[in-house]
């Protein structure tokens, strides 16, 4: 089994609080910020467990010790361009943990990250608001780094270790951090077409065909991906049209050979 080196500095500025056992590290972090308590871009909250952990739809988190469960403090944008916020970090997640290990990573629309078709992590933001009245927006990210036994799983599954690779949490969520900064200045310099394109070589291949499940229902929309356009709404070719979806979940299948990184 490979590992990697154990010290990483974060970032200039940048914070990290550990905890050994929280609910959530969002929920904890939301506390922190309305409780105005100090409080800057950069402030980290990383625990060895969470005790009621949440991915999307309000979904459980299974968060046993051993694996990564941290979010990130950043100054929310403006509405329109926020949800961009998840396509930075889920290029983050890949540019880290391809410092870790050549791996065959690729992007599941909008927010999660697959290590051979099975997915390594999720990511929640939320927004929550200071006693000033100034936005943030809570990054919550959760990695599996070791092997998770999830009986109900509603999608596969996996880990860093299932794939040989050892490495610590801390270890982790030092150098996301590092990553994170980076495409953080890339956006906020360069917009968000750098970012998409990143996101483009690890996503689903331009003509491939997908399916989306629509929110609130049982209505499942299959189509073929055209991309994603300058708000990160994927775009989908179905019955001769072309939808632009801002809210929905593609659907686990068998995914063509995963591509290793991002540009």
């Amino acid at each position: 089994m490979s590992s990697v080196p154990t010290i990483y500095d974060l970032p200039d500025g940048w914070r990290l609080a550990t905890f050994h056992t929280l609910d959530g590290t969002n929920a904890e972090m939301k506390r922190f910020v309305v409780d105005g308590r100090d409080h800057a871009e950069g402030l980290i909250m990383r625990s060895d467990e969470q005790t009621a952990g949440r991915g999307r739809l309000g979904r459980t988190w299974v968060s046993p010790r051993g694996n990564v469960y941290a979010s990130f403090l950043i100054a929310a944008p403006e509405a329109a361009i926020a949800p961009q916020i998840g396509f930075v970090a889920v290029v983050s997640v890949i540019d880290a943990l391809g410092q870790i290990a050549e791996l065959p990573l690729r992007c599941k629309w909008p927010n999660d990250v697959l290590l051979n078709g099975k997915k390594v992590c999720g990511i929640l933001p939320e927004l929550v608001s200071d006693a000033a009245g100034q936005q943030w927006l809570v990054l919550g990210i959760g990695i599996n780094l070791q092997p998770v036994n999830v009986a109900e799983a509603a999608y596969p599954v996996t880990s860093l270790a299932d794939h040989g690779v050892a490495a610590s949490a801390d270890t982790v969520v030092r150098i996301l951090a590092q990553d994170l900064a980076h495409r953080l200045r890339q956006w906020r310099e360069e917009g968000f077409a750098t970012i998409s394109k990143a996101w483009m070589a690890a996503g689903p291949a331009l003509d491939e065909v997908i399916a989306v499940r629509m929110p609130g229902a049982a209505d499942t929309r299959r189509g073929r991906f055209r991309g994603l356009d300058e708000q990160g709404a994927l775009v989908l070719e179905a019955d001769g049209q072309t939808h632009r979806i801002f809210a929905g979940e593609v659907l686990f299948q068998s995914p063509p050979e995963a591509r290793a990184g991002v540009a």
